[in-house]
């Protein structure tokens, strides 16, 4: 939540219609994350379920099957964003050059989330493994990188509210590679829970 609210106190520097088309993106993020932390969550289930029960060998066709399931699900709920985004801006926009803004960051965060169907999914393997230090050093690094990517993006150098919405894809593409490469190299797998 304090990410969040760095965020809106940097974008409300852009001016006004950015931070609406702000307040919108995040009602539509919310959409999008009740699938990827509900998988998250059962992500974690069965991964402590199958360390636990010794069955490290069904953990890697178990992911990608939560990986799948998560970007079904992201598709499904957001398809809107990629293909009738105008439809969908003109309920908050009456202005059309406005709405172009919003237009433009829903096809931007289509992206996001769908990269962050994968990260959610490797994040949560590796707290449900009970290696949740790494778990948490992902987050924090993540946090940071993508706080100084939009306090360039709307302070030093402002851009276009959709150009800002890219942070995100370094936001869940830092998460989601730092989680994978532990996944990959780390020793997880075996972890006693």
């Amino acid at each position: 939540l304090a990410t969040w609210t760095l965020f809106f106190f940097m974008v409300e520097k852009i001016g006004g219609t950015a931070l609406k088309v702000c307040n919108v993106i995040r009602s539509f993020y919310m959409l999008a994350f009740v699938i990827v932390m509900g998988v998250g969550q059962t992500t974690r289930t069965y991964v402590s379920s199958l360390i636990a029960e010794n069955r490290q060998s069904d953990l890697r066709s178990t992911l990608w099957k939560l990986i799948g399931i998560n970007v079904l699900g992201v598709s499904i709920l957001c398809h809107g964003f990629i293909l009738y985004p105008s439809f969908i801006s003109s309920f908050f926009f009456d202005d059309p050059e406005k709405g172009i803004q919003l237009v433009k960051s829903l096809r931007v965060i289509f992206l996001s989330v769908v990269i962050f169907s994968f990260g959610s999914v490797w994040l949560n393997a590796i707290e449900g493994s009970g290696k949740t230090k790494i778990a948490l050093a992902a987050e924090l690094a993540s946090i940071v990188v993508y706080l100084l990517l939009v306090y360039q993006l709307t302070i030093v150098h402002p851009q276009p509210i959709h150009i800002v919405w890219m942070s995100d894809y370094l936001y869940f593409g830092v998460l989601a590679g730092i989680s994978g490469l532990f996944l990959v190299f780390g020793n997880w797998k075996h972890n006693t829970i």
